[in-house]
């Protein structure tokens, strides 16, 4: 689950909120090499390792 996004890059945070990468919201990782994919409710999202490390998950 999704605890907080970071917000280092001018309109990173925003990008992410408007694709569902919300605090609370669940979060599945698909791959991580050579990017990041991982799946937000029932979108499927590839990343950058960059962006994906100012995703802060609770692993429960």
């Amino acid at each position: 689950m999704v605890v907080r996004v970071l917000r280092d890059s001018v309109g990173r945070a925003d990008r992410l909120a408007a694709l569902g990468v919300t605090p609370g919201a669940r979060v599945c990782v698909l791959q991580r090499f050579p990017g990041v994919v991982f799946r937000c409710d029932q979108t499927e999202l590839a990343v950058e390792p960059v962006v994906a490390q100012g995703i802060l998950v609770d692993v429960r």
